[in-house]
């Protein structure tokens, strides 16, 4: 089995030496990292907000890489963060996946991270090179803020940054905030907790 740190090397260190980006080796890493585990039986809970829309945290049990059951946790018994009336919307009106789920599995997740960290590398390379010199990803969102601020003339509501953190023992993508430039409300988050393997 290639070690971690076998792994980033052939997938960062040695595109470098032939002049070629690092932008996905966190990603690959990591990736990796999450596909040699072989979990495909667990449950977490997935919050998603998507400004001006009011998060959505879901309770997700995962079989066999397939969501089979999810709960809605701003809208279950008892004493719901969520009006009768929003919830009505959120669970017939408001599916964030064709087919009525409401949450991602982790795999979709890399799937995500993968779109972002393309529309990433297009966006900083419209803030000139100054910026793209070294450029792997952003080490936090804040510095992924900075940027947006930093080049915002040269970038267009459509210019999409992302930030990812990765957890540190399976390698999946914890948190992954996206931002576009110029845009009042353009920032979304999908963060994931309680992560649990049941195999």
């Amino acid at each position: 089995m290639v070690s971690a740190k076998l792994r980033w090397i052939l997938v960062c260190i040695f595109p470098l030496l032939i002049g070629a980006t690092c932008l996905y080796s966190a990603l690959a890493v990591n990736q990796a990292t999450w596909n040699n585990k072989h979990i495909t039986n667990y449950t977490a809970s997935i919050t998603t907000l998507a400004l001006p829309r009011p998060a959505v945290s879901v309770q997700v049990v995962v079989q066999d890489g397939k969501v089979e059951d999810e709960k809605l946790l701003q809208c279950e018994a008892g004493e719901p963060e969520y009006s009768a009336n929003t919830c009505t919307v959120l669970t017939t009106d408001y599916h964030y996946i064709a087919g009525g789920q409401f949450t991602f599995t982790l795999n979709d997740l890399f799937e995500i991270a993968q779109i972002c960290t393309d529309r990433t590398r297009i966006a900083v390379a419209k803030c000139g090179l100054p910026y793209q010199i070294g450029f792997t990803a952003f080490s936090s969102y804040i510095e992924m803020f900075e940027l947006q601020k930093a080049c915002s003339q040269s970038l267009q509501y459509s210019d999409w940054m992302c930030y990812v953190e990765y957890d540190a023992e399976y390698g999946y993508p914890k948190t992954i905030i996206q931002s576009s430039p110029n845009v009042l409300d353009g920032v979304s988050v999908i963060d994931v907790k309680d992560f649990q393997p049941t195999d």
